[in-house]
């Protein structure tokens, strides 16, 4: 079960008003922080799970840095890079990871020296 919820989540990051569950971002995140922060214990989890899950959010929803009304224009804060260092929630779950579980999965992204598993959300194998 994981440590963060909704509420803290949307606490960190606005979110699409037709988005209307994150528990699908909020299980990816623990999976993630019990797969690459070995050792973590739920209190400093629920902040790394939280940061993570707005991470996830950002690959579906760039985030808006500014909008400009006379030349009609959009600019978003999704920089090109991979991994966790595409959005600063990405940056932030890495820095307050004290295992370095995370930064250390992240090298090996930029690194390719990793292979991503897709599971089915909900079903145990």
């Amino acid at each position: 079960m994981a440590w963060t919820n909704e509420i803290l989540v949307r606490s960190i990051i606005k979110t699409d008003p037709e988005l209307t569950s994150l528990q699908a971002f909020i299980d990816a995140a623990h999976e993630l922080v019990l797969t690459h922060c070995i050792g973590i214990e739920e209190p400093e989890g629920v902040d790394v799970e939280t940061w993570l899950a707005a991470h996830l959010i950002t690959i579906r929803d760039n985030r808006v840095a500014s909008e400009n009304v006379s030349d009609a224009g959009v600019t978003y804060q999704h920089k090109i890079d991979l991994g966790l260092n595409s959005s600063m929630y990405g940056q932030t779950a890495m820095l307050m990871d004290r295992t370095g579980g995370l930064t250390k999965w992240n090298k090996q992204i930029l690194n390719g020296k990793t292979q991503v598993q897709i599971r089915c959300l909900g079903r145990k194998e």
